[in-house]
C-alpha cells in the first residue's frame, strides 16, 4: 500500500528546495571560476564545460565560448600593438532543471506498507494503515541496521574470512562473531 501523508510531503518538499538552494550556490560559484579560467583552444574549453555539465543535477547549463585576445601584458593595450594569442573562456548561467526538479519531487513524502494479506476484504488499506501506527516505531527500529555501513562491511569481512577458513574473535572471546562488527577487536 502507498501512503502520501501531505504534511511528511511538505517537509521532504521544504527539504528539497534547501538542498537545491545549496547546491544552486556551489555550482554558481565552480561556475564563477570556470568563466575566469583561460583556455588555450575553443576544444579544451568545451570538454571542460562538457564535465562541468555532467555533474549538474537540478540544473541547465548553456555555455557559449568566447574567444578574448591576449596581449601578453596587463592594462589596456595601445591601439598598434599586436595581440600576443587568444584565449578562450567558457560563459554562461544556470537555470533550473524543472523537470529534473519535478522527478525528485514526485519520490517525497511517499512511502509503502507491505503486508502478507492479500484479501482487502480482510485487512483494507485503513486497518492495515492504522495497524501500521499502532505499532510506534518498533518496526523501524528493527531494520534500522540496514542504514548502517558497518552491518554490510562486517558481512563482507566474515565472509572472506570465512573462505580463508579464518574466524574473528569478540570482546566475549567467542569463536566466531555474531554480533555487529564494533565488536571486532582490531
Amino acid at each position: 500500500m502507498l501512503v502520501f501523508p501531505k504534511k511528511v510531503y511538505a517537509r521532504e518538499n521544504t527539504t528539497l528546495e534547501k538542498k537545491i538552494e545549496k547546491v544552486s550556490e556551489k555550482k554558481e560559484k565552480e561556475l564563477w571560476y570556470l568563466g575566469n579560467k583561460p583556455f588555450a583552444c575553443r576544444p579544451d574549453a568545451l570538454e571542460v564545460a562538457k564535465v562541468f555539465v555532467k555533474k549538474l543535477c537540478y540544473h541547465s547549463l548553456n555555455y557559449p565560448v568566447e574567444k578574448k585576445l591576449h596581449y601578453g601584458k596587463k592594462g589596456r593595450p595601445k591601439t598598434t600593438t599586436e595581440p600576443f594569442g587568444e584565449r578562450w573562456y567558457i560563459s554562461g548561467e544556470l537555470e533550473k532543471e524543472l523537470k529534473a526538479i519535478e522527478r525528485k519531487r514526485a519520490f517525497k513524502g511517499v512511502f509503502i506498507i507491505a503486508s502478507n494479506e492479500t484479501d482487502i476484504k480482510k485487512l483494507s488499506a485503513a486497518q492495515l494503515l492504522e495497524v501500521y501506527k499502532a505499532q510506534g516505531t518498533s518496526v523501524e527500529k528493527g531494520f534500522r541496521f540496514l542504514n548502517d555501513p558497518m552491518f554490510f562491511t562486517e558481512r563482507k569481512l566474515r565472509d572472506a574470512l570465512k573462505a580463508q577458513g579464518q574466524m574473528i574473535t569478540t570482546r566475549a572471546s567467542n569463536a566466531w562473531i555474531k554480533r555487529c562488527g564494533i565488536w571486532v577487536v582490531a
